[in-house]
Parts: C-alpha cells; structure tokens; sequence
C-alpha cells in the first residue's frame, strides 16, 4: 500500500523479516507483570511531584480557573481620572493601580495611569512615592507630552526643600539624554547638568550645557553664578568680579539669586581688600536666619579689616541672641579678642579666650582623648545645626511622616505593600547618607576648633606681651616724679624692693647660658 501512494525511492524502509534463527523470544508472563508494576509505580510518582514544580504549579493554577479580565484601553480610565480631577486621591490612586496590574510600561494607557498615580498619592501627601513614579515616566515613557509633564512636576518638587536630590538629580537629570524642552525646563534640565559637571571637574561640559540655556529664567541666572564661582576657584578673581557684577545689573533678577550673587561678590570684594564695598554688598543682603549669621560674622570682619572696631563689636553682639545659640562660630570669640586688644583691654581680651574655653574647651578635650565627639552636648548641639547633618535630619523626618500617613490611607494592599517596600529602601539609603554627612562634618569640626584654639593661644600670648609692653611705655613715657612709691608694711612675710625703672624683661639682653660646647672640642668627639 506504501509503493501505491508514494513512489519507490521515496517509501520508507521496512524492517527486514528477521531470519528463523534470530526470532524474538516472548517474554515470560512474570516478566510483563513487573515492567507493568514499574509503569504504574512511575506514573504515581510523577502525580505526586508534579504539582510541586515550576511548570505544575503553572498548570494547576491556571486549571479550572476563569479566564483574566479582558483587555483593557485608556478609555477605562476615565473614573481614575475624574476620580483624580474631583479630588478623592484614595479612589483615584486605587483605580490607577489596578489598571496598570499586568501591564507592561510601554503599553497603551500604562504610563498616563502611572502619572495619575503619582499625582494622586503627590495630593495625599507621599512626595517620595509621587517621585519615584515620575522619575519612572520621565525615563521610560516613549510618550513625549506625559514625559514634559512629569519633568514639570520633578521641578517644583525639587523647589522644596528635602526633595531626593539623587534620585532626580544624579540618577535621572544627570544620566539622561533630553530632547527639546520648554525654555524653563530645558534650563532647569541644564542648570543641574552643568553643576554635577563643575562638581565632578569637567568645566568644559558644564560650558557647554551652559550655553544651551535659554532666556532668563532663574535657573539661568544660577547658572551664571556658577561660571562665576568657577572661575574663581580657579583663581580668575577678575573675571569672577566681573560675572557677579554684570549679573547683579540684570533688570530682571530673582530675589534669591541676587542675594547669592551679592555674598559671593562681597567675598570676592573682600579679598581684594575692598572693605568699604564689601560691608555695603552684606548689607544689601536680605538673608534667612538661618544663613544670617554668616552675613553678620562676614561684615563685622570687614568693619575690623577698615578698623571700624566699634560697629564690628557691635555687630558680634547679635551673637548673645537665643536663636544664634546652637550656631558653631568660634571666630566671633577670636574677632572679640582682637578688638578688646585694639583698645587695650587686655583683660577683657583674656575674658573672650575664656568664654571660647569655656563653651568649646570640652569637645576640645574630647577630641584630644580621641574620646566621641557626638557624647558632648555643646558638640552634639553643634553637630546637629550643621547645614549638611540638619538636611539629612529634615529629609528623614519627612520620610517618617510620610510613611506614618501612608499607614492611614485606605489603598489595595498591593499599591500599600509596594509603598511601604519604598519607604523602607528610601529611609535606610538616607540614614546612610546622614551617617556620612555626620561623620564629614565631625571632621570639619575638629579642624575648626583646633584651628580656633590655635589662634586663641596667639592671641593669650600677644594679651600678655602687650600688656607688659604698655605698661613699660607708660612707665618711662610717663612723670616719673609725680609716682610715688607703694607703701611698705613694718611687718610682713614679702621682701620688698625699690624699684629702680627696670623690669624683668629688660634683662633678657643681657642673659647668657654657659655650656661647653663639646662638638667643638679636640678632646671628645662630638657623639660623646
């Protein structure tokens, strides 16, 4: 029946007929029994691991169950978004979250309901939720309208304070290729580049996103302060004046940006020795108070520096106010001391070496006894109000309540679990960087204080010398006839001298110490 159907060369083989020699032998009926017990045994055992495998348990959770809800279009948005446009974040988010269930980001309607998500859980007060599913949109997102919109939405985050400045800066903006963007975007976008470039050391990248912003707006005019600081740091104080100066004639200048510009050229002018120019710059400056204190320390310097002492002590009195009692300036105790000399006030010089001892002299100790500088209240007090450590302490607070109120919101358990997974990588990664801000600002505090204590064991030593210096010159400059000698007691423990118009120190001229010099004698060689 083959050769019928097919033709000869393409028929299959048949088997040759064995010859009558080799028939096969029929097994014994015992023997078919046992092969048939080993089937069935096997068959048992396979019933019985199947469901414990991967592709067993695929098959018995997809047996005998309904098959998933259909298809889904952006059109089944629609109550997530009215949801979200009437104000009820809770309903909204939680519509959102179940259509993106089992889709992927690149489908249709996946990253509009990302974005809703993260506007609805942004209204109900999850800021670093709301930014993670931005920055996810901003990177992945092929739809260019939603992805301006989420950049939009990271900006003014980032115009708070405590934003996540790694996940938006260092990871997203600094990593990121963007297109055309709206001129505040597109400098906003800019403006960071170029300050990790000018972080990182490369001012030729940084020049170049520079060059790429548009217009006036604020982050443009940041920009500029940069290029300006640049070329101060490397060493171009000309060019460094002339950038801050022709910044600050801008007619349309943002109030903040000119406060930055008008410390850094008072700096600047201050360095130059331009004193005069310099105080008028701080006092142009409408600063915070948390940053009022630099102003204030930086112009009493300046009234020193024209020899104005008594504004300049004037100004450190603001210093005895509460508000700048946590605030690490031993430089106003070495600026008191300097201007108590000025006047000849020697003890009161001294008293201000004092009161530096007696705020800081025990951190100091500690730090001599490489003892924890963080166990002293006044360096714990000072640790704290460092700017770097106080953000580190805002962002972790915020991410605390943030997680708090995240336990009182009424979302899928799903969404819940995922936010809650967040917080806890989000809180651990920012007390690691509190750890090292800590740790780094341990260290500029020590530097600090050693550097203070330093230049207050000068200044002890110039209090002493002067004063017997002054009292010298009034001695020989003085009436010498109308000074009348101290009464001397009948009876007394003391022995006392008529003073013949030396001092002790007038003696050191004529001091000499003898002592054989034996390097040079033929007796004894000079090791000996």
């Amino acid at each position: 029946m083959t050769e019928d159907r097919f033709p000869k060369s393409l028929a299959p083989d048949r088997p040759a007929r064995p010859e009558s020699g080799c028939r096969r032998r029929r097994r014994p009926v015992l023997a078919r029994a046992r092969a048939a017990v080993r089937a069935a045994l096997c068959l048992l055992l396979l019933s019985l691991l199947w469901p414990a495998s991967e592709a067993g348990a695929w098959f018995w959770s997809k047996k005998d169950k309904p098959a998933g809800p259909p298809h889904q279009g952006p059109e089944a948005l629609g109550p997530a978004l009215e949801d979200l446009e009437a104000g009820r974040w809770e309903e909204a988010a939680q519509g959102f979250w179940q259509f993106r269930q089992g889709k992927a980001a690149h489908e249709e309607g996946a990253a509009l309901a990302g974005f809703g998500l993260a506007r609805a859980l942004l209204c109900l007060g999850l800021r670093q939720a709301a930014t993670e599913y931005f920055v996810d949109i901003v990177r992945d997102s092929l739809d260019l309208d939603l992805s301006i919109r989420a950049l939009a939405e990271l900006e003014a985050i980032t115009r708070q304070e405590g934003f996540d400045e790694e996940t938006i800066v260092e990871q997203l903006l600094y990593e990121k290729e963007f297109s055309a963007l709206p001129d505040p975007l597109n400098d906003f976008v800019h403006y960071h580049q170029a300050w990790m470039d000018y972080r990182n050391g490369y001012p030729s990248w940084a020049e170049t996103h520079l060059g790429k912003m548009k217009g006036e707006t604020v982050y443009a005019q940041r920009g500029r302060i940069l290029r300006a600081l640049w070329a101060l740091k490397e060493g171009d104080t000309a060019r460094c004046r002339s950038l801050l100066e022709e910044l600050l004639a801008s007619p349309q200048l943002d109030p903040g940006v000119a406060n930055e510009a008008r410390k850094a050229l008072a700096r600047v002018l201050y360095e130059q020795e331009d004193f005069e120019g310099a105080y008028r710059l701080y006092r142009e400056i409408d600063a915070p108070e948390t940053t009022l204190a630099d102003v204030i320390l930086e112009e009493a310097w300046a009234k020193y520096r024209q020899q104005d002492f008594r504004k300049a002590m004037g100004l450190l009195v603001a210093f005895s106010a509460p508000s700048f009692q946590n605030l690490f300036k031993p430089e106003q105790y070495v600026l008191k001391a300097l201007i108590y000399m000025q006047f000849c006030h020697y003890q009161a010089a001294r008293g201000a070496i004092q009161e530096f001892e007696a705020r800081y002299g025990r951190a100091i100790e500690r730090i001599r006894n490489r003892r924890d500088l963080s166990e002293d209240p006044e360096a714990e007090r000072i640790l704290k109000a460092a700017p770097a450590v106080r953000l580190a302490d805002a962002r972790l607070r915020d991410l605390a309540a943030e997680s708090a109120r995240l336990k009182k919101l009424a979302l899928p358990d799903g969404l819940a679990k995922e936010l809650e997974r967040m917080y806890g990588l989000e809180q651990a990664r920012a007390e690691r960087r509190r750890e090292r801000a800590w740790e780094r600002e341990i260290d500029n505090v020590k530097m600090a204080l050693f550097e203070a204590e330093e230049q207050m064991h000068l200044l002890q030593y110039e209090a002493g010398a002067s004063r017997y210096e002054r009292v010298r010159r009034l001695y020989y400059e003085g009436d010498k006839e109308e000074q009348k000698p101290g009464k001397v007691p009948a009876l007394s423990a003391n022995t006392y001298y008529r003073f013949r118009g030396e001092f002790w120190t007038d003696e050191l001229d004529d001091y000499n110490f003898f002592i054989e010099d034996r390097c040079r004698s033929s007796k004894t060689g000079p090791l000996d």
